[in-house]
């Protein structure tokens, strides 16, 4: 082997290290609903365009934190999206996940939801993903999921970064100094879930958390 394709060898393998590294420190994107994203929307945002909601707090998760409920205008229309807030250490909005689904929430009961014109079944997610459209429609769109079982796909993506300025100043905020310092890095997870019933998509929940880490 010459010095030359040793060379060439090493340079590619350089760049492929770079290109698997970029990609495990860069913030993967994730649909967003009616302009409302994880991770980056506020449920202040959310009351102002869709409208006054009380916040409900799901008995299957009384430590939770709370959220808000939206269902649609029409009566004979059963689409529902929730946003719900979240340990927002970092990221600038603290919506951490939304869902929108066919039919009410499990243990929220249908009439605490708010009434609004913009909640409706024909809605899109900003990739195309929409409640009703085919199972194989929807791995077509998205690819093949991190995990697939019985009425369930998930999308999920892991990932790091740096730790900004902007965001150690949240950390203070949130963690006091004390508990803030130190820390180096945030480690975050993306992820999309689709239930099916009856090889059609019923529900998609979007969320994104990322946790402080020292190392």
């Amino acid at each position: 082997m010459t010095t030359r394709v040793v060379v060439r060898a090493f340079t590619a393998l350089c760049v492929a290290v770079f290109a698997m590294r970029a990609a495990a420190d860069s913030v993967p994107p994730l649909p967003s609903l009616l302009g409302f994203e994880a991770g980056r929307s506020f449920l202040a945002e959310v009351q102002a365009r869709l409208g006054q909601a009380s916040e409900i707090q799901e008995p299957k998760n009384p430590e939770g934190f709370p959220g808000l409920c939206y269902r649609s205008s029409a009566a004979d229309d059963r689409t529902f999206v929730i946003f719900r807030a979240g340990p927002s250490f970092s990221f600038p909005g603290d919506i951490s996940e939304f869902t929108i689904r066919a039919g009410p929430p499990e243990d929220v009961r249908a009439n605490s939801c708010t009434r609004t014109r913009p909640v409706r079944g024909s809605l899109h997610l900003s990739n195309g993903l929409s409640l009703g459209m085919r199972e194989k429609d929807a791995l077509k769109l998205l690819g093949a999921p991190a995990q697939r079982s019985t009425g369930k796909l998930v999308y999920s993506t892991q990932y790091r970064r740096d730790i900004t300025p902007d965001d150690m100043a949240k950390l203070v905020e949130v963690m006091g100094a004390d508990l803030a310092t130190g820390n180096r890095v945030l480690l975050g997870n993306a992820v999309v879930e689709i239930a099916l019933r009856k090889g059609r998509v019923a529900s998609i929940t979007v969320t994104r958390v990322e946790e402080p880490s020292k190392r």
